[in-house]
């Protein structure tokens, strides 16, 4: 009897599979799973974090971000129902995850801060607001969540 849980082809098959997603290939793709299709998925997501079903649509989020690991988007919207959850660590690890894709996009640090304040960690928030306001700078986006970060740096700093 072979010792061996993966036969030859499968160990074959899964170099392809591994060399194929290292070149930026998704799983989505690879499974023929349409942009369509997946932005009803992000869609239905959406809704059921805004009714408040957070479990649901972190589930829905969690398969976005299996099959399709290079949309910052999709851990965005993960993370914030780890956040809504107070699963403050995972969705400190997945907002950054986001970051690392799109390093333009200050809305994913912001959100670490937030965290890091719900933590009561006010110097890492502290760190992770003025990283936020550097890419805004770099960037020059604005929205409301940067004009409440300059508030929080500005309180921040008051004490």
């Amino acid at each position: 009897m072979n010792d061996s849980l993966l036969s030859a082809s499968d160990t074959q098959t899964m170099a392809i599979v591994g060399d194929y997603l290292d070149r930026g290939g998704s799983l989505a793709e690879a499974s023929n799973i349409s942009d369509e299709a997946q932005e009803a998925v992000y869609e239905l997501a959406y809704l059921q974090y805004n009714n408040g079903q957070f479990v649901k649509s972190a589930r829905l989020f969690q398969y976005l971000c299996l099959y399709s690991q290079w949309n910052p988007r999709f851990f965005i919207g993960l993370g914030a129902c780890q956040q809504m959850l107070n699963l403050y660590g995972q969705a400190i690890d997945t907002y950054l995850y986001a970051v690392s894709f799109d390093a333009n996009n200050p809305h994913p640090m912001i959100y670490v801060g937030d965290c890091y304040v719900a933590l009561h960690q006010y110097q890492k928030a502290g760190l992770a607001y003025q990283a936020s306001l550097q890419m805004v700078r770099e960037s020059d986006i604005s929205s409301p969540d940067v004009i409440r970060v300059k508030k929080i740096m500005t309180e921040l700093s008051m004490h």
